[in-house]
């Protein structure tokens, strides 16, 4: 079967092959040898892999901005639970904290009215949140 590598696929493996024989400057010199423009190659290779991380970074980014606004639009449709009576705040928190995604809430017996309503706000928010 012909191998079908590419001439940066062939500098690599012909590294890999003589890199324990040779030193840095050696290789240098039999690239150059060769007609590679090694320190252009470097750096074009450099710029390369900076353009990458750059995408990378920016994506992420990005991601972050996208649920970042999916966030604030679920929480402009809800009702705070700060308006509501004490009673109904207790009650929903008393629920809450016993469903299962809720378990870290269950012995949070010295929270306030006004943190359990706040909360239950930002439940709402995940809830009403889109998911991928």
């Amino acid at each position: 079967m012909k191998n079908l590598a590419g001439p940066i696929e062939k500098i690599l493996e012909g590294l890999e092959e003589q890199s324990c024989f040779l030193t840095a400057d050696e290789i240098k010199d039999e690239l150059r040898d060769r007609g590679v423009d090694v320190e252009g190659l470097i750096l074009e290779a450099r710029a390369l892999i900076d353009r990458h991380l750059k995408a990378e970074r920016t994506s992420w980014m990005q991601e972050a901005d996208r649920r970042r606004s999916l966030i604030g639009s679920a929480a402009a449709g809800i009702s705070s639970w700060l308006t509501r009576s004490e009673a109904e705040i207790r009650a929903a928190f008393v629920a809450f904290a016993n469903s299962g995604p809720a378990v870290a809430f269950r012995n949070q017996g010295d929270l306030s009215v006004e943190d359990m309503a706040r909360i239950l706000d930002k439940q709402e928010i995940l809830k009403k949140t889109p998911r991928k």
